[in-house]
Order: C-alpha cells, then sequence, then structure tokens
C-alpha cells in the first residue's frame, strides 16, 4: 500500500532535507536572483552572457540559438567553431555555418517531427 505523508510530515521532512541552508545572507540570495535573472533573459539570444564571454575572447559567432537546452554558436568557419569551443565547453553547442544547416535539420526531425532514424 502506498504510504500517503500529510502536510506536516512533507514540512519537517523539507525542514530537515534544507536545515544546513543559510538564510542568513540576504545579499548572497538577491545577488544570485541577480545572476539567474541576466542568465534567464539573455539565454540563447543577444543578451547572453556566455555570447559576451566567446566575443570578449575575441571570437565572432554569426548566430546564437538553443537547441537541445544548450545555448548553441555558429560560426563562419570550422576553425573558428572548434577554438572556441576548446575554449568554453563543456557549454553549448558549437558549429560552423556549413555543418549547423545538417545539425539543426537533425534537431527538428528528431525532437519536433519525432523520426530518430
Amino acid at each position: 500500500m502506498d504510504e500517503i505523508w500529510s502536510e506536516e510530515q512533507e514540512r519537517k521532512l523539507m525542514e530537515s532535507a534544507f536545515a544546513d541552508v543559510r538564510t542568513d545572507i540576504p545579499e548572497l540570495s538577491d545577488e544570485y536572483e541577480e545572476f539567474l535573472q541576466e542568465w534567464h533573459d539573455g539565454y540563447g539570444n543577444e543578451k547572453s552572457p556566455m555570447l559576451k564571454r566567446i566575443r570578449e575572447a575575441g571570437f565572432k559567432p554569426i548566430a546564437i540559438t538553443v537547441m537541445i537546452c544548450e545555448e548553441t554558436f555558429v560560426f563562419r568557419s570550422e576553425d573558428e567553431a572548434k577554438r572556441a569551443a576548446k575554449i568554453f565547453l563543456p557549454e553549448g553547442w558549437w558549429y560552423s555555418l556549413k555543418d549547423f544547416d545538417a545539425a539543426r535539420e537533425a534537431y527538428v526531425k528528431r525532437h519536433y517531427e519525432g523520426k530518430w532514424g
């Protein structure tokens, strides 16, 4: 028989699970909220903090999008895509313009059309 938890049991479990989490540092939580908001607002678009870091490193991606929940960066050449990936992996997906078209087509077939073959 499945056990059913009361609200009180659930509350006690949550309290014990998070007993060591510090809540007395409001500056930390505010800073973290700002960080999350910045990443959320810019994820996969021209406001991306990651895109800013890539540009600051001297790379010039020509497109940014999101595929499989990862920021995806497209470069004119395979060489530039590989050099950027070498620095920034494991974050993101990295493609040359030539390779991106085929990858995007496969992504759409798998994840939007359900064709895995």
